[in-house]
């Protein structure tokens, strides 16, 4: 059974230890928001934060 609910996580992507963009995704798992984020940054991508939030 597949989960309806989203979660909202807070995220920052860095670049040589600055902060190059950060703000808030919403994805059914901590996995599939860091793909979300993977796909935009690529490899500037180095810190996820987790959940805070459930909608």
């Amino acid at each position: 059974m597949r989960n309806y609910f989203y979660e909202i996580y807070v995220w920052r992507a860095y670049y040589e230890d600055e902060v190059i963009e950060g703000g808030r995704i919403s994805a059914p798992s901590k996995k599939e928001a860091k793909q979300k984020i993977m796909d935009m940054y690529g490899d500037r991508f180095s810190e996820f934060i987790d959940c805070y939030e459930v909608i």
